[in-house]
């Protein structure tokens, strides 16, 4: 707490603040946007690089499943050796992953400029909440953590818009342009108003943990890769899928075993704080399901241009900044527990509504799904976030942001690696024979798997719903939990 309070006691810093964020959100922006910019260019990326749709999902699996290996030490690098330190070495990486990725001409290496992204990504997302934990007072931490979940949730789901645009004008490669002027500036910017770390810890890091996770996810990633590749039932996946679960289960073993571990798992038993993150991770699910599934319904099966898919798709977070702000003003006067529960409701409505579209369903009826489910993402987000960080001491927000981060990436990734699953089992079930792509005679194969697809999210919304309606219970029987 002392070198927290450092920060705030020091008049230059506490001038700079709002300064600060917004060099953090930046950054925090591009890091977010790229998880998602890339999903409505993968149909273009397929035909270019002639390379198989499952293949292209490989382009952002890869960047969310890295960004999840790396969270957490990374967030212990920060705090041994210095947030900012870290964060600035982010914006600069990230810039040259975005142009190797720019420069790319095949899978392979566009691949290899998506981990230096990731990696760059990871440094950021593990270090923005524990700089502005550290930099906000108390009065302002609120709305400090508040603009950066924001632009974190407007980031992932505001690139299919963003790259709609960018396609109907430029190359594919422009996705990744566009990073190098909004990194300049947040160079600029951080260079000038950030402060030098103050708190460093110099603690160990936690290896054995971060190694049998990040060697748990990637078993499991490339086990469900294969496995679409060709079948579940191969030798080869089995022993990865086998190997990639042990990895995880001695992890969380050993997280709870060692003295120092990297995770502290204990803070998920806090039940105000563990439903948010089980939540936030099912949320990120249906979102990253929307994402991998629409790109190809509108431009496949409704042949609109990426131009006219990005149009439709910028409903999504346009709603959601409109509401946000809305939200987090109703969050300070009515019950922060059931406004969220509000937010899932109107999530529940869109993936009802999208489990329904059709090649022969009106555009409008899409849109106004993609309306709601902005509505709902708006809603959620703000209150969610503030019931889980208020529900932890002051001494673990750091902690808790890098946990609420780890559930958004790992939605993310569980979400786009379940469902390609899904679609394409779905689609194989449909054909009678193993389906790894789309199937331009036959649009139906993909409404099929689609159906099903959001028929899963309807799930995962209703059981989202159930679980913030039990934590509004818990509170009221237990109010000393909040």
């Amino acid at each position: 707490m002392k070198n927290i309070q450092g920060y705030v006691d020091d008049p230059l810093v506490q001038k700079r603040r709002w300064l600060i964020l917004i060099s953090v959100c930046l950054m925090t922006f591009m890091a977010t946007l790229d998880s998602s910019i890339v999903n409505i260019a993968l149909p273009v990326i397929s035909q270019q690089l002639n390379i198989r749709m499952n293949q292209t999902e490989w382009i952002i699996s890869i960047y969310l499943v890295i960004i999840c290996v790396c969270l957490l030490p990374l967030g212990k690098i920060g705090d041994a050796h210095g947030k900012v330190k870290l964060f600035k070495i982010s914006i600069f990486m990230f810039m040259i992953g975005s142009i190797i990725c720019a420069l790319s001409g095949n899978l392979l290496f566009l691949l290899i400029g998506r981990v230096i992204q990731a990696i760059a990504a990871g440094m950021n997302l593990s270090t923005n909440n524990g700089i502005v934990t550290e930099v906000f007072p108390e009065k302002d931490l609120g709305k400090g953590l508040a603009a950066l979940s924001t632009v974190a949730a407007v980031g992932s789901i505001a690139g299919p818009s963003l790259g709609g645009l960018l396609l109907s004008y430029f190359h594919w490669s422009y996705i990744f342009w566009i990073n190098i002027p909004i990194g300049i500036f947040s160079i600029v910017v951080g260079m000038i108003v950030l402060p030098k770390d103050i708190s460093k810890t110099f603690e160990n890091i936690d290896w054995v943990g971060a190694s049998s996770f990040a060697l748990g996810l990637i078993c499991t990633f490339l086990a469900v890769s294969f496995g679409q590749e060709s079948t579940f039932k191969s030798g080869p996946v089995i022993v990865l899928m086998s190997v990639g679960i042990a990895f995880l289960i001695f992890f969380v073993w050993f997280e709870t075993h060692t003295k120092n571990p990297m995770l502290r798992l204990s803070l998920l038993k806090n039940p105000i704080f563990g439903i948010g993150f089980m939540v936030c991770l099912m949320v990120y699910f249906m979102n990253f399901a929307f994402n991998v599934v629409s790109p190809f319904y509108l431009e496949n099966v409704l042949k609109l241009s990426p131009n006219k898919a990005g149009l439709i798709w910028m409903l999504f977070p346009i709603v959601q900044i409109i509401v946000a702000p809305v939200s987090g003003i109703l969050s300070d006067r009515v019950n922060q527990l059931k406004l969220a529960a509000i937010g899932i409701f109107f999530t529940f409505l869109s993936q009802f509504g999208l489990s329904f579209v059709s090649d022969l369903s009106p555009l409008i009826l899409f849109a106004i799904c993609v309306a709601i489910m902005g509505l709902g993402n708006g809603v959620f987000n703000t209150p969610n976030n503030a019931i889980a960080m208020n529900s932890v001491k002051t001494t673990e927000l750091g902690l808790a942001g890098s946990l609420m981060a780890l559930a958004q990436n790992l939605g993310m990734v569980i979400g786009n690696l379940g469902t390609t699953t899904l679609l394409f089992s779905a689609m194989s079930y449909k054909t009678g024979q193993h389906v790894t792509n789309y199937i331009k005679s036959q649009p139906n194969v993909f409404i099929y798997g689609m159906h099903i697809v959001f028929l899963f999210t309807v799930t995962l919304s209703i059981v989202s719903l159930f679980l913030l309606v039990y934590r509004v219970k818990l509170q009221k029987k237990v109010p000393s939990l909040l």
